[in-house]
């Protein structure tokens, strides 16, 4: 259904079948650049339309929260595109209101749908009046829309109606007269010495009808119930990102402006817009606007590298970005895990920092230190660092992969015990060259190979080369992942969960499923790669947090799916997703 109106009235007809900015004779419609400068209004007036049109806007107001295309001077009404919600209509005592427009301006903020086929009514009359007995609204129960509710056809969709305004109206040339109890038009207006004819352009309704209005009434009496003005406010644009980050139950992104964007879990200030309140929509961080060349984040803590390669965290009983002391410049990359955390330098070396004594530093020591140490070992040369739970990896310029910490996942790489905790970095077994980067999860580590191939070990089940074995002991080596011996292009290691991008672009994953963290549609545990329902091409990032994942398209639009109990998807709800759906912007930027 379309209401495009582009200037033509004939024998009191709207033609709506003349699109885009040419009437049917192929010529320019002057009022398009009117349209751009003065429609879109957010409460246009609807009454002139002509009959069809409305009562197609009455019938979807019955099924549900109207969706439309609204830009400038046209408006589309999105039968096929569906939303959450519907309306509740709110009776009001009978109240007339009168309109009048005496200049374009006027014209294009009142009526955008029909301003430009209107322009000749107003030039010859002087003056267009709108004449409303208004009897009660409907309103929606949705105060925002964003993409990812939207089913159907939705491509087109700018914006939702909110508010439908009700009653009988006479909209015509010239001013309006008072006859009995209702309003009328024709004749002609004596004043000044003149007289001037008028003519109705539209009407719908019955004022003496609507006279019978009362507030308890649940619905319009009967010929009261012409639409005649609608409210329509913005479905929420996505985010568009640089970069993205998965937390343990938050997400962090870089915008195109080089600023930080957050959202989910926010009780150790993680989000960093200086409060402790979750955000189910992405947040500006305070103070990080523009610059900011890489993120990460971690169990409640954030870091973001600036240009000139200073490191900034929050989280953590930070509520805003706070300097790492000793890391004032040159830092390249980091890792955020549970209780420690690391940093890879300019020169390729590592520095990490904990918490507690737990000897996941690196350095061999189990003392308490939480400034940045060097990693015995690893003065230059790393390529990839990831922290998880309890323990570390890197890459190094050899492309053997070292592992540090606590051996609750035989970090080592082996098939069994006997476990071995590695206070420095220790060569995994079977695994001696060719890495490119490493993923670290819980209980498992994986590695994607100078082949574009994916080798994983630790626990079983989360592999992803066909050994379930799911809530059960058992270790297992370097192993191939099944389907992935070529042509991936990175990999992310969640809590149990693991996903690849591949040589099309596309994402699959592998692993625990409790939450839809794989997002292929189900909650089944795969212990082969699964593919992500719905991104079948265009990926170029990806990150996997602990029960939820998300992807970075080409276009800058970010996916996310699983759970989403803190609000880590980012929709502006707390409804898990099997399968991914569109961030949102941030509110200002919507």
């Amino acid at each position: 259904m379309r209401l495009i109106y582009v200037g033509l009235l004939l024998s009191g007809v709207w033609c709506c079948s003349c699109l885009g900015s040419r009437d049917l004779l192929g010529n320019s419609v002057q009022g398009h650049s009117k349209c751009e400068a003065w429609g879109g209004q957010p409460h246009p007036l609807v009454v002139e339309w002509n009959a069809a049109d409305r009562t197609v806007l009455e019938r979807a107001v019955e099924r549900g929260t109207v969706v439309v295309r609204y830009v400038g001077c046209d408006m589309e009404i999105l039968e096929k595109c569906t939303a959450p919600g519907g309306y509740q209509y709110t009776p009001m005592s009978p109240r007339a209101e009168t309109v009048s427009v005496r200049d374009e301006r006027s014209l294009y903020a009142h009526f955008p749908v029909g301003a430009v086929g209107l322009e000749g009514k107003l030039k010859a009359s002087g003056r267009l009046d709108v004449d409303m007995t208004i009897v009660g609204q409907y309103y929606s129960n949705q105060s925002k829309i964003s993409p990812g509710t939207l089913l159907g056809n939705c491509d087109l969709a700018t914006h939702f109606v909110t508010e439908l305004t009700v009653g009988a109206f006479v909209f015509g040339t010239g001013a309006s007269e008072e006859v009995g109890s209702g309003l009328a038009y024709g004749g002609a207006e004596v004043g000044g010495g003149r007289t001037r004819s008028k003519e109705v352009i539209n009407s719908d309704g019955d004022p003496a009808s609507c006279a019978r209005s009362t507030v308890d009434d649940d619905e319009p009496p009967e010929k009261c119930g012409a639409p005649i003005r609608v409210a329509l406010t913005e479905i929420r644009k996505p985010l568009r990102a640089k970069a993205i980050a998965a937390g343990w139950g938050h997400t962090c992104a870089t915008t195109e402006s080089g600023g930080v964007v957050c959202w989910g879990d926010n009780s150790a200030g993680q989000l960093g817009d200086g409060s402790l309140n979750s955000r189910l929509e992405p947040v500006h961080v305070t103070g990080l606007e523009a610059g900011v060349q890489f993120i990460a984040a971690g169990n409640n803590r954030t870091c973001a590298g600036t240009a000139t390669g200073k490191l900034v965290c929050w989280g953590g009983g930070d509520r805003v970005p706070t300097p790492v002391a000793g890391l004032d410049t040159g830092v390249r990359q980091i890792a955020l895990a549970f209780m420690h955390w690391c940093a890879v330098t300019s020169a390729g070396g590592v520095k990490c920092w904990e918490k507690h004594g737990d000897g996941l530093r690196g350095d061999g020591s189990y003392a308490v230190r939480q400034d940045p140490t060097h990693v015995t070992g690893l003065d230059s040369g790393v390529t990839s660092v990831s922290a998880t739970w309890m323990h570390t990896c890197a890459v190094a310029a050899s492309g053997r992969v070292l592992c540090w910490g606590r051996d609750e996942t035989h970090l080592g790489g082996r098939d069994a015990p006997p476990r071995v905790d590695r206070p420095v970095p220790t060569p995994v077994a079977g695994f001696a060259t060719g890495a490119i980067a490493v993923a670290a999860g819980i209980s498992h580590t994986c590695a994607l190979t100078i082949a574009r191939e994916v080798v994983c070990w630790g626990n079983r089940g989360r592999l992803g080369d066909g050994s379930p074995n799911f809530g059960k002991p058992g270790f297992r080596g370097p192993s191939p992942v099944t389907g992935l011996q070529t042509g991936v292009q990175s990999i992310s290691a969640g809590g149990e969960h693991t996903c690849a991008i591949t040589a099309a672009e596309t994402v699959k994953c592998w692993g625990r499923n409790s939450h839809g963290r794989l997002g292929d549609g189900t909650t089944e545990d795969r212990a082969v790669p699964s593919q992500v329902s719905g991104l079948h091409a265009g990926v170029v990032a990806v990150s996997a947090g602990d029960n939820h994942t998300c992807a970075l398209m080409g276009t800058g639009e970010v996916k996310c799916w699983g759970a989403n109990d803190k609000g880590q998807i980012g929709d502006g709800t707390t409804t898990e997703r099997l399968t991914p759906v569109l961030v949102i912007g941030p509110e200002s930027e919507s």
